[in-house]
């Protein structure tokens, strides 16, 4: 008999073995299954950031491919603002010669109109 109640003995002790085990595992996997929602969440959350960032870098590549494209303009605005003041000073030099010439002649003909009448005096 007392070596039925030792086997008794020992399968109660597996079985509240065994029983702690899987009460155990039980909550290992409970453990596991909040662990997968935390990961599941930050997945979530890392690939919001991720899209936001992602809108982010688009919008500043157009607003810096925009700004180039008005540089661009500007250089091109410079350029042709370069050449009409090249133009007018050109022109102006053009002005200023005719001008002095205008003048030569126009003094030139005070002087003849001047030495004509002198030499009617005189004659």
């Amino acid at each position: 008999q007392l070596v039925h109640m030792n086997k008794q003995t020992r399968f109660a002790e597996t079985e509240d073995e065994q029983r702690r085990k899987v009460f155990e595992l039980q909550d290992r996997m409970n453990n596991s299954d909040d662990l997968i929602l935390k990961i599941a969440q930050n997945t979530a959350d890392s690939r919001r950031t991720s899209e936001e960032t992602v809108n982010i870098i688009s919008n500043h590549t157009t607003k810096l491919r925009n700004v180039h494209s008005g540089y661009n303009d500007i250089d091109d605005g410079i350029q042709k603002s370069r050449v009409i003041i090249m133009d007018m000073t050109r022109r102006a030099f053009t002005n200023k010669a005719v001008l002095l010439l205008v003048i030569g002649l126009l003094i030139g003909l005070l002087v003849i109109n001047i030495w004509f009448k002198f030499r009617r005096l005189t004659s």
